[in-house]
């Protein structure tokens, strides 16, 4: 059997960026979800958002195994205490969107040219 083609970071930071900002929580949510129900090797509909890593059977083992998968798959770098620190999905959603949030304007800062004072001057 063919393993399915999960998207690449670049891929999905566009269908994030692309999404209305209401959308990109449910956006993560489910693709965190995924990834914990392939590490745990349990439905998804079986996890729950809200409920804890610890909850739902994961150690630290299997909490490296998914910070690996989701820091591969969102080109982000994760902590190896990443279920400890944040120790539901909606936790890790809120991190990462944060963290990608800082990504943004960070890179938007670099992007956007200095104006200078003379320039400022001349504009009144």
């Amino acid at each position: 059997m063919a393993r399915p083609v999960e998207a690449t970071g670049d891929d999905l930071h566009a269908r994030l960026a692309a999404a209305q900002p209401g959308e990109r929580p449910a956006m993560l949510v489910d693709i965190v979800r995924g990834h914990v129900a392939r590490v745990l090797r349990i439905p998804e509909s079986k996890i729950d958002a809200d409920a804890s890593f610890t909850g739902l059977g994961m150690d630290s083992l299997t909490g490296l195994e998914l910070r690996n998968r989701l820091s591969g798959e969102l080109s982000v770098a994760l902590p190896a205490t990443l279920i400890f620190q944040h120790p539901s999905i909606r936790a890790v959603t809120e991190h990462v969107l944060d963290m990608l949030l800082r990504e943004a304007v960070a890179l938007e800062a670099a992007v956007l040219p200095a104006t200078s004072d003379d320039e400022e001057e001349g504009t009144l």
